[in-house]
């Protein structure tokens, strides 16, 4: 089982026409992926503050930035994968790269999101519902001109 997240959609309909299709779940999911990926290497965890810094023997060897990617195997493992159109998994895959983000997430937490990606989310969410309610909209009716 891989160290994974999940994200469900309620898929929101309109007049019959499915206003919610696997390819946006897909693209919340990257997103998401991307908002762990940019905070993590600027050195916050998912609320966005500071992580505890690294023990001696690492800023003996010169890291003093806490990145969480000093190899990159267990950031760049990181995939979206179950996408449907009611949801994604961003999951984290490899024997090693999950064992060592169970460990590094117990003491700096990375994984997951909080309010301010949450709001990030919610954003492209509501940009990719409006986006399907237009061209709905746009479709001529029936027998009309």
């Amino acid at each position: 089982m891989p160290f994974s997240m999940s994200i469900t959609i309620r898929r929101p309909r309109q007049s019959g026409d499915v206003i919610w299709t696997a390819m946006d779940s897909r693209r919340v999911a990257n997103e998401w992926k991307s908002l762990i990926l940019s905070r993590t290497l600027e050195g916050k965890d998912y609320r966005y503050k500071a992580f505890k810094p690294y023990a001696n023997a690492r800023t003996a060897k010169g890291r003093t930035h806490v990145d969480l990617y000093e190899t990159g195997e267990m950031l760049n493992s990181m995939r979206t994968v179950n996408v449907s159109p009611v949801g994604a998994d961003v999951v984290i895959t490899g024997p090693n790269a999950k064992t060592y983000a169970e460990h590094v997430n117990k003491v700096r937490e990375f994984w997951g999101y909080g309010a301010k990606d949450g709001s990030n989310l919610r954003k492209l969410i509501d940009k990719l519902i409006n986006g399907h309610l237009k061209s709905i909209r746009a479709k001529p009716a029936l027998g009309g001109k």
